[in-house]
């Protein structure tokens, strides 16, 4: 079965027919495409990993998703596998089972996994003036681009996916400097927009 089918159930709660075009459509849009990538992925790397077992992934057992997790914990980041796991009760939920990733086992395999390898996520360190004096840019066009975008950049405490989301459109140049619309962001997953001085 697709993601988009799977979604589909999930978030509805039954199957929609094609006829139904613009549900469909929205319900699709209900998660990022980078998520809906990501949970195929997972769910692909679960029931390849259940076939070498020989273990059903679909239902599957709470002893097999705890097994699933425990043996990625050393190569995967704890928010990884919690992301493995909600593609795994995504898939459930859409069959009309009761996901096994809601088991007080998987959970302690889970905690267990966190309080062993941390937490914390990594942030990437910030832009900082010292930063932009050390640049050397050619005096080219696409140099010249460059500054501006490092510039652009630090001033508006952009972030990367931000700044190469930006169009001209976005700019509005205005008595005190320039306004950017900025379309979407991470922090803004509905994409409601925001404007930045």
């Amino acid at each position: 079965m697709s993601l988009s089918k799977i979604l589909a159930r999930v978030r509805t709660g039954c199957t929609l027919p094609a006829s139904l075009g613009k549900v469909a459509e929205y319900v699709q849009k209900s998660r990022a495409p980078s998520t809906r990538r990501a949970y195929q992925s997972d769910l692909e790397q679960f029931q390849e990993w259940c076939g070498k077992q020989g273990l059903k992934a679909l239902p599957a057992q709470p002893e097999t998703v705890s097994r699933f997790i425990a043996e990625l914990a050393d190569e995967a980041k704890p928010s990884t596998l919690r992301r493995k796991l909600a593609a795994i009760s995504v898939a459930h939920q859409a069959k009309g089972l009761l996901s096994p990733c809601q088991c007080p086992l998987v959970r302690s395999v889970l905690q267990g996994i966190m309080r062993s390898k941390g937490n914390a996520p990594l942030r990437k360190a910030p832009l900082r003036a010292e930063h932009l004096k050390h640049l050397t840019i050619p005096a080219t066009l696409s140099g010249i681009r460059d500054q501006a975008l490092f510039l652009v950049g630090y001033s508006g405490a952009f972030r990367r996916s931000e700044l190469v989301n930006l169009d001209v459109e976005d700019l509005q140049f205005v008595r005190d400097g320039v306004r950017i619309k900025v379309r979407s962001s991470k922090t803004d997953q509905e994409q409601m927009g925001m404007m930045k001085d």
